[in-house]
């Protein structure tokens, strides 16, 4: 079972997110890099209304400057460090070459009994609304603030925003489809 977070995660790098998934259940937001989409950031300033963002960089010069950065943008956010005493990969100290402890040692603060999570927007909802339908989706992405990304991620993102239903076809009505 996944340790759940109050809270999501902002990475450096896909590696770091996958590494990650695999043992935490909380929105994990790669930012890739250097690159910080401003659709991503934008999502994360939408989930920012609703969780505590917690942002997890390597310790090195580039994680160091994309913390200041993205902790300048995103004020309410929380910089957690992780000792690398014990690593996967004795050659780099990222978040991914770390080990699952010294993850969880460091978000030892944010860690939550696990509950079932209510499901505001399922898959068959996203089917009705023809979100299977690139413009649509890209439509109602960019009026809601969650990025450009695909079908299931976007069904992912409307459900951390505890949008509905209902919600989602406020925002499309306005969509000439």
């Amino acid at each position: 079972m996944k340790t759940k977070i109050n809270g999501f995660l902002i990475v450096e790098g896909i590696a770091d997110k996958a590494f990650l998934s695999q043992f935490l259940d909380c929105e994990i937001i790669c930012l890739g890099g250097y690159n910080m989409p401003r659709g991503t950031l934008d999502y994360a300033k939408q989930l920012l209304l609703l969780y505590q963002g917690i942002v997890l960089c390597d310790p090195d010069d580039a994680g160091r400057y994309i913390d200041s950065k993205v902790t300048q943008y995103l004020t309410n956010t929380q910089s957690v460090l992780v000792k690398f005493k014990n690593r996967n990969n004795f050659n780099k100290t990222g978040i991914a070459e770390t080990t699952k402890e010294s993850v969880l040692l460091a978000l030892k603060d944010y860690i939550i009994d696990n509950k079932d999570e209510k499901i505001y927007f399922t898959v068959k909802d996203a089917l009705n609304l023809n979100l299977n339908n690139a413009k649509t989706r890209q439509f109602l992405q960019k009026r809601i603030k969650i990025g450009q990304v695909n079908f299931k991620t976007t069904i992912k993102r409307i459900n951390y925003l505890k949008l509905t239903k209902d919600d989602v076809e406020k925002v499309l009505k306005e969509y000439d489809c």
